[in-house]
This record gives structure tokens, sequence and C-alpha cells, in this order.
């Protein structure tokens, strides 16, 4: 498979785009996939008595909202399948027939592996997570507060109605620790580990965790299997990306905050990142948080030092350069499998 041949060029093309194109402004097809989740859980989710039933209904609003994306990436992919066997042979044979095959099938390779990239691309946020966090950074500096709350609003599910200059802070650091790995490290690991279906399952998951995996008397069992398929989904992943952060920053620290701290932490997942995070950065995140009109007390993460508004800036700089280490190790990962191919 293609795929397989250039795998590394898909991946340094997707985190490109990125780069330079960042989140798209029109139409992104997640918002897409989210409108049709929206529709789903209309459907299924109904007021039941039944923590099982309820259950069950999430699991197949779950199947249903992943399959037809999956099952139409696998109909693009059989048409620009090498296999002598692929379903779609005949649209080949007619695309390629002709005195200029040789040059149709280069140029329908080329756009495979482009639209590849694209795919990663969009699964992909990191330009997205910087600009939200930039977007709070630049007010705060400024001491405009209320612009600062406001922005801050657009990316946590906290209330920031009446966060002062300490809590915007630590829930903005907090919010780019965590969603480094979610919208950054986790779909690059799922595409090294997966290719594009693994990517593109993983984006979904993900989003059906944001859309339905909340504690509340509406959620709570709909979205269920949502919410335990993203903490496997995100397990490894999130232990790499935390080791990462233990490496580009104060490592011994960070280490020890990951092990004494994380467990004490709600999620599975964003407390070894959050916790980890701090320590390398050297800060203390948590305290007291409102979700959903609950005032909740998050365990202390990371060290004793107060952060300031530039720590914003630091803990950036950290999801920058655990992005490039992500990079360094997939080059690592296909120089291995050049050497031994020979």
């Amino acid at each position: 498979m293609l795929i397989e041949e250039f795998w590394f060029f898909i991946f340094i093309l997707g985190i490109i785009l990125d780069q330079l194109l960042g989140e798209p402004s029109r139409f992104h097809p997640l918002v897409g996939f989210g409108r049709w989740v929206s529709r789903l859980e209309r459907v299924f989710n109904r007021k039941t008595n039944a923590t099982f039933s309820a259950k069950i209904l999430g699991v197949l609003a779950l199947l249903l909202a992943v399959s037809p994306i999956l099952a139409v990436w696998q109909l693009w992919s059989t048409l620009y399948s090498d296999s002598e066997n692929s379903m779609l042979d005949g649209v080949r044979f007619v695309l390629l027939s002709g005195s200029g095959a040789q040059y149709t099938e280069t140029a329908l390779h080329f756009l495979y592996l482009v639209s590849c990239a694209v795919l990663l691309y969009l699964c992909i946020g990191r330009h997205s997570l910087i600009a939200h966090a930039m977007a709070i950074y630049t007010p705060l500096k400024l001491k405009q507060k209320e612009e600062a709350r406001t922005k801050l609003s657009l990316i946590v599910s906290r209330d920031t109605s009446a966060m002062n200059e300490q809590q915007i802070v630590t829930g903005t650091i907090e919010s780019v620790l965590e969603n480094g790995n979610d919208g950054v490290f986790a779909p690059l690991f799922w595409f090294l580990v997966g290719g594009i279906p693994g990517v593109l399952f993983y984006r979904m998951v993900n989003t059906l965790d944001a859309m339905w995996g909340y504690k509340t008397d509406r959620y709570l069992h709909f979205g269920w299997a949502a919410a335990r398929l993203d903490d496997v989904l995100n397990w490894i992943p999130a232990r790499v990306s935390a080791l990462f952060y233990a490496l580009l920053g104060r490592t011994g620290q960070a280490i020890k905050c990951w092990h004494a701290q994380a467990r004490f932490c709600e999620s599975p997942n964003g407390g070894v990142v959050m916790c980890t995070g701090a320590g390398a950065l050297d800060i203390k995140l948590g305290g007291t948080a409102v979700y959903h009109g609950q005032v909740k007390n998050k365990p202390a993460m990371g060290s004793a030092i107060t952060p300031g508004v530039d720590d914003i800036l630091r803990a950036i700089n950290l999801v920058n350069m655990t992005t490039m280490l992500w990079v360094l190790t997939a080059a690592i990962l296909w120089g291995g499998m050049l050497a031994f191919s020979i």
C-alpha cells in the first residue's frame, strides 16, 4: 500500500499544513461530524431509568457515528489500492486506460497521498490550540480580564465568568497541556499506529467524548461508552506525551509529580499530562473551578510556585518542543524501517 511506503511524508506534510493553514475558517469536517452526532444524540438519548439501556443506546449511537466515515475512507482507499483484487478495479481500469495511463496512475497516487496528509492535518490542532492560548495571553498582558475570560470560555468547559487573573492563567495552562495531548500528540500517535483509519477513529471518538462525556444526568450513562473508549485510546499517548514533557523540562520534578499527584486527578489521562507538565514547568496548577454550576476542588498539580501570565508562553513552547520530539521519534522509526528493509 502507498501509505505504508510514504507514511513519513504524510506525517510531516500533515504537520506542515496545520502550521501554514491552521483551522479551516469556513467549514471544518469536525463541525459537520458534530452536527451528525447531535442528530444521533437526539434520536438515541431517550429518557430512561434503566442504566444498562442508556449505555446500550450510547454504544449504538457511537457505532453509527463513526461507521459511515470509516466506510467512506475504505471506499476511497480501495480506489487507489495497488491490490489486484481491488473492489473498484473497474473504475481504476477506466481511469487508467489510454496512452497516458502511466501519468494518470502517478497523478492518482499523488492525489491519494495528498488526501491522506490533508486528513491528518484536519485531525490535529496544534495551530488552533496555540492561537486560542495567545488570544487569552494578549488581553491578560493588557489587563483586559473580561476579554481573557471570554476567550478562555471557548476552550474550557468550566465557568469563566467570575475568574480572577490567576484562575484564568491556570485554566489556560491546564488546557494547553491537556489539549496538547488530546488534539496534537494522540492523533500523531494513532496515525503512526493505525494510519489514516487509526487517526480518524481516534479523532471521532475524542469528539464524541467532548460532546457526550459529561457526568450530568443527561449524559452520565448515554456518554459512558464514548468516555471510556476515549480513556482507552488516550492511555498510551498520554503517558508518552507526559514522558516527553518531563524530558523537555525539569525532568526529576516532573516524574515525581506524575507518580505522586496524577492518581488523585479525576481524569486518568489528563491528570498524567497536567501533573507532569506542571512539574516540568515548575509551576502549580489545580485549585477551585466551577463546572456546570458545581464547585470542584481540583487537586494540586506540579510544584508550589504560582504561575504568572508569561508561563502561558512557556506552556505553549513546551507543546511546540514536544511536537518536535514526536517528529524526531517518527523519523527514527522511519529510519529503522528503511534500514531493516534493505
